[in-house]
């Protein structure tokens, strides 16, 4: 089931338990309104809450302090008093200063239970039993007896290398799961505008603790959560096919490589769907993209026309209202039928497909406008499937049946039999 895999149980208290079995298109099928009442219930009451602190006080300036690193405690308390420290909603800056708080503490856990690791590797510790204990004189003994003795101590320095990285492993692994909670009831509160540079530094921090569960339903919240305009008191409901509600292509590329890197197919579709799927990025690619095309094209006659109008005047062996139409005409014709050719061949290249492919009779507009889509299902699969092109086509196991499913709904072929090496 691809709901069980929507969230991290660290963020269970901000999202809810009854979420966690919901898959990411069931909790998309619930209105905005309602999604976003249930994350602002569900929050802890201290985060929904302004905590009472003078007003006078300056935000974010003593978030970064190396007592704040020590603990988690420390640094959630910080961020919330300089997130409420006073009246007025927090701004891009606090929020992303609250959030490259949160790198830090990564950061600092991170490099601490590196350090932590190699010191307390099976060579460390048989250096630092060497040097602990006292010379001993040379004891002739019978070989049992020594192999006896060597195998006591190889299985002691295994036992405590191992034992000590496998506690601070584990001990760092909880308290990143707990600062991806802190980081989502930042994102989540009701005050916080989420803008792209938010987007963007929470998918990094993420990308840091190597955590991509929260990052599809923080991709839907990005386009469905309400928020109070600044000097009014109603909120207000997005619309989630809004263009500006559509995922930076750069930051849905790199939440897809931390799912990739985490080996977790269902959040890697998910973040598809939140991302590349949704109406708003295609809308705003064929605004982006297409509609300057389309201005070039509209106003490429009367560019034209001047252009046959100034060639005609070069001439005087015929009139120049009979030269400046065949001029127009022939200009036109060239311009036209080059730019027809070009874009169909723009439209049908498919040299950059590997694995995934577009079913026949795929209308060229929809293979345009879903092409990061398909690009980003051919990743996942080059990631999953074998690397040798001799076996594409033999993976097998669920996850695979997934994708597969995956992509025939979305109207494409996974290792299409006619396209591959050999069978042309």
């Amino acid at each position: 089931m691809r709901g069980s895999s929507l969230i991290c149980s660290s963020c269970s208290r901000a999202v809810g338990t009854r979420s966690l079995n919901r898959s990411i298109r069931q909790w998309s099928l619930l209105s905005p309104h309602t999604r976003v009442q249930h994350l602002v219930q569900t929050a802890p009451r201290s985060f929904r809450s302004p905590s009472t602190l003078p007003e006078n006080g300056t935000r974010s300036s003593q978030i970064l302090t190396g007592e704040s690193l020590r603990s988690l405690a420390s640094l959630e308390e910080r961020i919330q008093k300089a997130l409420h420290s006073t009246k007025s909603s927090p701004t891009e800056s606090d929020v992303l200063l609250a959030l490259q708080a949160c790198k830090s503490y990564a950061g600092f856990r991170l490099q601490g239970s590196a350090q932590s690791s190699a010191a307390s590797t099976p060579t460390s510790v048989l250096l630092s039993l060497d040097e602990c204990q006292p010379a001993e004189p040379v004891n002739h003994s019978p070989s049992s007896r020594g192999a006896s003795e060597q195998q006591t101590l190889g299985s002691t320095v295994n036992a405590t290398g191992s034992g000590a990285i496998i506690s601070s492993k584990s001990s760092s692994l909880k308290s990143l799961q707990s600062l991806t909670g802190l980081a989502y009831k930042i994102i989540s509160h009701p005050d916080v505008f989420i803008t792209p540079s938010i987007l963007a530094s929470y998918v990094s921090l993420q990308a840091l603790i190597r955590d991509p569960s929260p990052i599809p339903a923080v991709f839907s919240l990005y386009a469905n959560k309400s928020y109070t305009p600044p000097g009014s008191s109603k909120p207000r409901q997005p619309n989630p096919n809004q263009i500006k509600y559509a995922i930076p292509s750069h930051i849905a590329s790199a939440a897809l490589d931390v799912a990739i890197e985490s080996r977790d197919m269902s959040i890697c579709l998910d973040i598809i769907d939140t991302s590349y799927g949704a109406p708003a990025f295609m809308k705003a690619k064929l605004v982006r993209r297409a509609a300057p095309a389309a201005v070039a094209g509209c106003l490429a006659p009367f560019a034209i026309y001047a252009l046959a109008d100034t060639m005609a005047g070069y001439q005087d062996e015929v009139d120049h209202s009979l030269a400046l139409k065949y001029a127009f005409s022939g200009l036109l014709a060239y311009v036209g039928f080059t730019g027809s050719i070009g874009m169909v061949a723009l439209m049908t290249s498919n040299d950059q497909m590997v694995r995934v492919t577009w079913i026949v009779g795929t209308p060229l507009r929809y293979r345009w406008l879903r092409e990061e889509e398909r690009e980003a299902l051919d990743k996942v699969a080059q990631a999953w499937g074998f690397s040798e092109p001799n076996k594409w086509g033999f993976e097998e196991g669920d996850e695979w049946e997934l994708l597969r499913a995956v992509v025939n709904r979305k109207g494409m072929y996974l290792d299409n039999p006619a396209l591959m090496e050999g069978m042309e």
